[in-house]
């Protein structure tokens, strides 16, 4: 794994409208500062950062494990050199990191391609695999697990409140019938199989590009990652740790995401108006971008401590 992880296919996401983001407060600084990168992946984003803010430093943050270990193979040079620091926890825990002074904080709210195609982890809709879902498989409990202990009412809510499912009771009080029949999926293709019967027959093909059990994948892989929770905390404590004239650059997926990142920047400066999409070029080369939405927003120099 470790090895299929530093030989990524992941590709990031706005590469360049990122790096010409997040570069401008370290191009004035008038000393070293730090970029945490909150979501390291395959590294493509920490590597752009490291090849454009010579003279800074870049700490880079994420759950999974094989991402920690791949980049300690990958950036052994720049984490000799004290350019590199990895942490292997959530972002939102970024609070109690002892770095500074703080320019920039960026995340990437995607999962890479390398966790959504590995088989281990049971994101696909087509992986014989056990429905994990875990970002950090070191602790906490899998999706199967969460099927099994959660009441019909709990798992309603989590595919309404999660995933923005139309049929979330339907799924909800299938997957219970499942649980008294002792026939609950123990394959995320399987999982899969059963929440796409939930939905009327016309439906179970899917709704354009999205497979019928897309979003309710969604709210699983939320709630057992705790990841609206982890945004949250990002938000509130990533500002804090700004230094004035810093920013805070976030790629978000889905619009439980998006939300919350546009209003936490409403109290800052937002760098554009709009969020920024992918270009024509990049949606051809990388479909996994489609959904993808930048937001910057600086924290005004005032504001420093």
């Amino acid at each position: 794994m470790m090895e299929d992880f530093y030989n990524t296919v992941h590709k990031p996401v706005m590469l360049q409208e990122v790096v010409d983001a997040m570069r401008v407060p370290f191009d004035a600084a008038a000393r070293p500062a730090v970029l945490i990168d909150c979501t390291l992946g395959g590294g493509g984003h920490a590597d752009a950062f490291l090849k454009a803010l010579p003279g800074h430093r870049v700490v880079a943050i994420d759950r999974d494990e094989a991402a920690i270990k791949a980049a300690e193979l990958r950036f052994a040079g720049e984490i000799k050199a004290g350019r590199l620091t990895l942490v292997h926890g959530g972002f939102g825990g970024i609070a109690e990191l002892a770095v500074g002074p703080v320019l920039g904080i960026f995340a990437d709210l995607g999962f890479s391609s390398d966790q959504m195609d590995d088989p281990g982890r049971g994101l696909s809709f087509n992986s014989e695999a056990f429905p994990d879902m875990r970002l950090d498989r070191s602790r906490g409990q899998t999706c199967f697990d969460l099927l099994q202990t959660t009441s019909e009412a709990g798992l309603e809510k989590i595919f309404r409140e999660y995933g923005e499912e139309r049929y979330s009771r339907r799924i909800a009080a299938n997957i219970m019938q499942a649980k008294r029949e002792k026939r609950l999926p123990k394959t995320s293709k399987g999982l899969a199989e059963l929440i796409a019967f939930s939905s009327p027959a016309a439906g179970r093909r899917g709704h354009g590009r999205l497979h019928p059990a897309t979003r309710a994948f969604q709210a699983l892989r939320i709630a057992v990652n705790n990841e609206l929770a982890e945004l949250d905390k990002l938000l509130e404590d990533g500002m804090m740790l700004l230094e004035g004239g810093g920013r805070m650059g976030v790629i978000s997926f889905h619009s439980l995401e998006d939300r919350r990142v546009k209003t936490a920047f409403r109290k800052f400066q937002p760098l554009f108006k709009k969020p920024r999409l992918p270009g024509e070029r990049e949606l051809g080369d990388n479909p996994r971008s489609r959904s993808a939405k930048l937001r910057v927003a600086v924290k005004p120099p005032e504001s420093a401590p």
